[in-house]
């Protein structure tokens, strides 16, 4: 493996995040443990289930560098959308720049002057990885002050040949579980398709932070067809970043009277009891979603198959006024939309459905996921004319893990409002595996661009020409550069 420079190296586990382009781990302020009854304390295995926490006080390394913003307290606002704040995401992180390794075996490149975003927010309550291929700003949008997205500096490093990435979250619910599969460069044929037969195309929307937008042309359960949606549901962002389905009110409804569903009005989820469940399971109905990529007539369309057991998930502390770190309720993640800007299909659909995104071409492939049944990956470029990639064009990682795992050796942060001037780069992220973690590939492809960590408040006004390696023009739309602003508050 490639040796951490920082000492001494630390571990958390990341979720992969189509809708985030940096390195988001969880600070180690996001779990505060006191037997001080005047202090609100977290379970004690709030570590453990926040993934791992990332201390930038461990760091030894003589590079490290604290920067306060201009309130002085140092802490900036993590770049979501408007939609996903309007959906509960909201907080502050500690920014720099770190170099990253992706696994741990021998000669995996590093990917240096990576964004990391110390997560001091409960929401995500993981850390994530981000697989957009827009870069990050820090409260500047000069090309200086520009750091590539993972994606980008893979590809621009050589380890890649193309700006694209295939994706699909895994089922927890098989009997034997199926890990996620990550593919960087191109995707896994034997997990999903790009082709026309088997899948459906859309260019990127315009709106660069719902980028990955498709159309619901139905919905049954049990065969049986939703009411209402003869025109179908527009603008439904695809999201790992959010665990579950955001649809209409009035879709909702269908599902509470399929699967005998009563919405909590106090928490704000479809919680589930024993006897529902187990009635659920001896029904054993599907959800089926028709989509596709654009409201053409005739457009192709795709249909995703959700049995009940994919909807089969669980609660845990801090949601649900949950208290303690063992507690759990059973729940349908399924939430009420209050407007077509929360329309969103996030990791439980993901489960089920394969994401390819090509940002070299502006465009993004959406399919059923196959099952596993023991098939050794088929990686394969978009368009390549040949069966699938040589060994050259592999990059080599293939890590077991359900979530990605990173080892953080160091971390440097940003400088107030000045050019980056990251000086020889002496600290590590790792990428490594867990027994409870999985499938997780590299692979390589064709170029593209950057997104998000500090947004911009006027995207128009942040717009900057992605570092390509010019080798590739430039796809059109992908210039917008999120920048991270200094927070309001702490928290």
């Amino acid at each position: 493996m490639v040796g951490p420079i920082g000492t001494p190296p630390q571990l958390v586990n990341l979720l992969p995040a189509t809708s985030v382009s940096a390195i988001w781990p969880t600070d180690f302020q996001g779990c505060i443990i006191s037997s001080d009854p005047n202090v609100i304390s977290d379970p004690v295995n709030c570590p453990e289930l926040r993934g791992g926490l990332f201390s930038s006080a461990s760091v030894t390394d003589s590079s490290f560098q604290a920067v306060s913003a201009s309130n002085g307290d140092g802490y900036f606002s993590l770049p979501f959308s408007s939609s996903q704040q309007s959906q509960g995401y909201n907080g502050t992180a500690i920014v720099g720049t770190d170099t990253i390794v992706l696994t741990l075996k021998s000669g995996t490149p590093k990917l240096s002057g990576q964004t990391i975003a110390s997560n001091l927010a409960t929401l995500p309550y993981l850390g994530m990885f981000g697989l957009t291929g827009y870069a990050s700003h820090v409260n500047s949008t000069s090309e200086a002050d520009m750091t590539k997205a993972p994606l980008q500096a893979l590809k621009d490093g050589g380890t890649i040949s193309a700006y694209s990435y295939g994706y699909t979250a895994g089922r927890h619910y098989t009997p034997v579980p199926e890990l996620l599969s990550l593919t960087f460069g191109g995707y896994d044929a034997n997990r999903g398709a790009v082709t026309e037969d088997s899948a459906i195309s859309a260019t990127f929307n315009s709106d660069w932070q719902r980028d990955l937008v498709v159309i619901i042309k139905g919905i049954t359960i049990d065969g049986a067809p939703v009411e209402g949606l003869d025109d179908g549901i527009p603008n439904v962002f695809i999201d790992s970043l959010i665990p579950e389905i955001w649809l209409p009110e009035s879709t909702c409804q269908a599902f509470e009277r399929a699967f005998n569903l009563v919405w909590n009005e106090t928490f704000q989820y479809y919680l589930v009891n024993d006897s529902q469940h187990d009635q659920m399971l001896k029904d054993g109905k599907t959800v089926t979603f028709t989509l596709a990529g654009n409201r053409t007539a005739g457009a192709p369309t795709v249909d995703i198959e959700m049995p009940y057991g994919a909807f089969d998930q669980a609660l845990q502390y801090p949601l649900a006024n949950i208290e303690d770190g063992s507690t759990s309720y059973r729940y349908f993640p399924l939430k009420r939309a209050s407007g077509s800007d929360q329309y969103t299909l996030g990791r439980t659909f993901l489960q089920e459905a394969y994401l390819t995104a090509d940002y070299g071409n502006s465009k993004f492939f959406l399919s059923k996921a196959k099952p596993l049944d023991g098939a050794a990956t088929d990686l394969r470029c978009i368009g390549c004319k040949k069966s699938g990639l040589s060994t050259g064009a592999i990059a080599g990682i293939a890590v077991a893990a359900a979530a990605v795992v990173l080892m953080i050796a160091a971390f440097f942060f940003w400088r107030w409002k000045k050019k980056r001037d990251i000086r020889k780069l002496r600290a590590e992220l790792q990428l490594t595996s867990r027994n409870s973690i999985g499938g997780t590939t590299i692979q390589e492809d064709d170029p593209s661009n950057n997104f998000e960590f500090f947004k911009p408040t006027i995207p128009a006004e942040e717009e900057v020409k992605p570092e390509l390696d010019g080798s590739s023009a430039i796809p059109a739309g992908f210039v917008h550069n999120p920048v991270y602003r200094k927070a309001p508050s702490r928290r």
